[in-house]
């Protein structure tokens, strides 16, 4: 305390050195006058030892490390701005957050959207059926079989689904990784069983050119065939696939009856690539004789990877580009899993690659509750955390998107894991419907996936809660948005070529997933919504005009052109942040790529690039030493480096090291134009070996960001505010709601009102605020579920609404009661039948839970109030 003090009193003398801020209020400006100096310090010291009192307004501004507490520590760091070693917080910028207490986040502002396009939909691979109509405009049909022609295929059944007053937009999901099954019959038309009792199936492709044989199907080194779990082989798109799958989908356009198609699922196992088809594609693209030890190679595996991405974006290529010359009024989707997602089954991607096609329209974001209930590893262990995977992949889409292209976010509610307890499948589901509400430029859902599975298999309260967010979904759109959570602004780059140089023979690499979950979990467990900067469709400096801070490493990926490196070069100039994790491998100095070419490497080009005077040294760093960080967090460590060979360190002039090993600089932070360039040659996966390289993630973002005009701060829950509703997810301790407000848990199936408590840790939540509807002279529905399809004005002391959903579901509807009571409640369906309409009442909030006899049934519900 005496240190601080002395400190204090000898700055007083700066009193005259302050930052004016473009607010008139912030942080450290105790005296009101717009400034944070000196002054402001010794007032605050002054309060701390109880010289003097200051007011709730100046204890806010006082706050400034956000400990919610006023004392020494916040007027040293208001010094510390005043010598220009820290910045301070715009109130509004690190603000309260709305609904909950004691708790400060980043603020983004989001604004409602206009959109021209469903804003839900949902795939089925089954005829129409009651139990499972859910409340969406658009139906995909999953079909992965031509249209015979005999009989309605079942996606034109849903012509029969009850509209809800809206039109049904039908079309089909076509997986195009996989061939159709055909049952296989006798010359009777017999079905024939194998010796197991099982149905055969063959492939319908295989059926219909029986002379390719299995030569398209997905094959590895040892000759092992690569089946799907649920149906037939992957395959190889060569020509003759490619014109099988136009004739597939041409059978179904020319029904008329499809508005939509949806190609789905560009896989390409990394571990295949040796079958007849591929090797003959393979030898016509490259024109030379294909090599089966492509492996042994960085560049046998670099070609072979990228031309399993390039088959498969040649396929979509040829696919949309007919369709939009054929029936120029279809619409063309990508419905696939992220780059993450792939590299954690072995799976090649090429995502990024289609999206850049003119003729794809939007993307269906594969992200459910199987994918986010993986395993990664980082902080030396493999732990799940399926709320920042769901917030991760979510993040990976957008970026990659033009402007004109829509996105859909899936979420399920069931599981492919048969094993999963019910609350752990429920569970999975509340994190990725509060994470997608926490993307901030989109608010389409396809939800929910496989409504059989979901809805008509549900349990009886699971169903109810499954309406409550349909309703959600379906309206979300409308709603201005506040999304809060730590700093705002970081981006991770990603690139297509995340996975092609994982595991070349003697060749080793940074592992693909712990490079990109070492230095991105760590800030995501922290509160910060690490977003996705797409590599491969960066083309200029506009596209980064939302990142504050860029984290990269091309330890496992490359930059596909040296236009990326300019890019980015150009942005920090222009004021960016960089981090850069990552050392060296022997994809540096493969033949035939564009960096070897130009005689240099992706990492030296990018430093080149911005003008700073360094170079990289290779082969230097010791493979067994002491990180030397002082107050870092993996200060004096002893590291054996496995993998120390492939860092980097560095020479020249113009930087700041902050890291060594043993004298080698492989720690370095400089300026660049207006921006700041923070660069560690460690090899990226190494972060997430240890809780040292956990917490040493977060110092190193915070230090790019020191002095920015967003710095680093965690926060304790994201929580995403979309008009009332509020979807929150607690990430530490001791988050409060606001006792003066009225919420409903629209995860609960009797919609429990809550009003204040503290949430659980780690946990999901999506509540609707009700507060200002409860001030009425009558009473008022505030709240239903699924769909409502009449609610008729109070009148004669009665309330009479009418509500649809699956037929066998219940509908949970809630009314402010106005100090009421309920004398009767009748329920009858359209067919003039009576159904279930259980009331319960809860602070003053009537609950009604309708069950529906048929969906073509709505019911009407009629209360009488006293």
């Amino acid at each position: 305390m005496k240190k601080i003090l002395s400190l204090l009193l000898a700055l007083l003398l700066l009193s005259s050195m302050w930052v004016t801020a473009e607010e008139t209020t912030v942080y450290g400006d105790v005296t009101g006058d717009g400034l944070a100096n000196a002054t402001d310090a010794l007032e605050i010291l002054k309060y701390v030892v109880g010289k003097i009192s200051l007011g709730d307004a100046q204890r806010v501004v006082g706050n400034v490390n956000g400990d919610d507490k006023v004392n020494a520590e916040d007027a040293l760091q208001v010094l510390q701005h005043v010598v220009g070693k820290r910045p301070l917080f715009d109130v509004e910028l690190y603000a309260d957050v709305d609904g909950l207490e004691s708790l400060k986040s980043y603020k983004t502002d989001v604004s409602a959207f206009d959109y021209e396009y469903p804003v839900t939909l949902t795939q089925i691979g089954y005829g129409y059926d009651g139990k499972y109509d859910v409340d969406v405009p658009c139906i995909l049909g999953y079909a992965s079989a031509s249209h015979s022609g005999n009989g309605k295929p079942y996606w034109s059944m849903w012509a029969n689904k009850f509209d809800y007053g809206k039109d049904v937009v039908r079309g089909i999901m076509v997986p195009v990784n996989r061939d159709g099954v055909s049952k296989v019959k006798d010359e009777n038309g017999n079905q024939l069983y194998d010796d197991k009792g099982n149905a055969v199936v063959i492939g319908e492709y295989r059926k219909k050119h029986p002379e390719r044989g299995m030569k398209d199907v997905q094959t590895d080194y040892n000759g092992n065939y690569m089946d799907h779990p649920t149906e037939d082989y992957y395959m190889v798109p060569t020509e003759s696939y490619i014109e099988y799958k136009w004739q597939m989908l041409k059978s179904h356009l020319d029904t008329g009856m499809v508005d939509i198609i949806a190609l789905e699922e560009p896989e390409f196992r990394n571990q295949a690539g040796y079958s007849e088809g591929f090797q003959e594609e393979y030898e016509k693209y490259y024109g030379e004789e294909f090599d089966p030890y492509y492996d042994m190679t960085p560049e046998g595996m670099y070609k072979n990877q990228y031309f399993k991405a390039y088959l498969f974006y040649h396929a979509f290529d040829v696919l949309s580009s007919r369709v939009k010359e054929n029936y120029p009024g279809v619409e063309v989707y990508v419905a696939s899993h992220c780059t993450l997602n792939y590299a954690k089954h072995n799976i090649n991607s090429c995502l990024g690659m289609i999206c850049s096609l003119d003729t794809i329209d939007g993307v269906i974001a594969q992200v459910w509750s199987d994918s986010v209930n993986m395993n990664f590893y980082y902080k030396g262990q493999s732990p799940k955390n399926p709320f920042a995977t769901a917030l991760y992949e979510y993040n990976c889409y957008d970026e990659m998107l033009r402007d004109d292209q829509k996105l859909f976010l899936l979420q399920d509610p069931s599981s492919d894991d048969g094993s999963l307890p019910a609350e752990d499948k429920e569970a999975l589901w509340h994190d990725t419907v509060v994470a997608s509400m926490m993307q901030k430029d989109t608010a389409a859902f396809e939800s929910p996936i496989w409504p059989g599975r979901a809805v008509g298999s549900a349990s009886a309260e699971y169903k109810t809660v499954q309406s409550n967010v349909q309703g959600l979904f379906n309206t979300m759109h409308q709603n201005d948005a506040q999304l809060y959570s730590g700093t705002t602004g970081v981006a991770f780059g990603m690139s297509d070529s995340a996975g092609w140089h994982r595991w070349a023979i003697a060749n080793v690499v940074g592992n693909c997933i712990s490079s990109c979950t070492g230095v991105t979990y760590p800030l995501l467990e922290d509160g910060i919504p690490v977003d996705t900067v797409w590599l491969d469709n960066l083309t200029n400096v506009d596209q980064l005009a939302d990142v504050n801070l860029l984290i990269l490493t091309y330890d496992v990926m490359k930059p596909l052109s040296p236009e990326v490196n300019q890019v980015i070069a150009q942005w920090v100039k222009e004021g960016g942040r960089l981090l850069y994790y990552g050392g060296t491998n022997s994809y540096d100095t493969m033949e035939g790529v564009w960096w070897t070419e130009a005689g240099t490497t992706p990492v030296q080009h990018l430093i080149d690039q911005m003008g700073l005077s360094v170079n990289v040294k290779y082969d230097e760093v010791p493979s067994a030493e002491l990180i030397h960080w002082k107050g870092g967090a993996i200060d004096e460590e002893i590291c054996g480096f496995a993998q120390a060979p492939f860092c980097i360190s560095f020479e020249g002039k113009g930087f700041d090291t902050f890291m060594t090993v043993d004298k080698e600089k492989v720690g370095i932070t400089a300026p660049c134009g207006k921006g700041k360039v923070v660069m560690v040659g460690l090899t990226a996966s190494f972060y997430a070996g240890s809780q040292k390289g956990y917490d040493a993630v977060k110092q190193l973002a915070a230090m790019a960001l020191e002095g920015s005009a967003t710095p680093y701060r965690g926060t304790s829950a994201y929580v995403a505010k979309r008009g009332d509703y509020y979807g929150i997810h607690t990430i530490a301790n001791g988050v409060t709601l606001d006792a003066q407000k009225t919420y409903l848990d629209l995860f609960t199936n009797t919609l429990d009102v809550v009003k204040g408590g503290i949430l659980k840790n780690n946990t999901s939540y999506l509540y609707y605020d009700v507060t200002d509807k409860l001030n009425g002279e009558t009473p008022e529905l505030i709240f239903s579920g699924e769909t409502l399809m009449d609610n008729k004005a109070f009148e004669n002391n009665q309330t009479v609404f009418t509500v649809a959903s699956p037929s066998g579901a219940t509908v949970a509807t809630a009314f402010a009661m106005a100090g009421r009571k309920v004398l009767s409640i009748t329920a009858v369906d359209s067919d003039g039948n009576e159904c279930v309409a259980n009331p319960h009442v809860d602070n003053g909030i009537l609950v009604v839970q309708t069950t529906i006899n048929k969906v073509k049934a709505p019911v009407t519900v009629t209360i009488t109030w006293s």
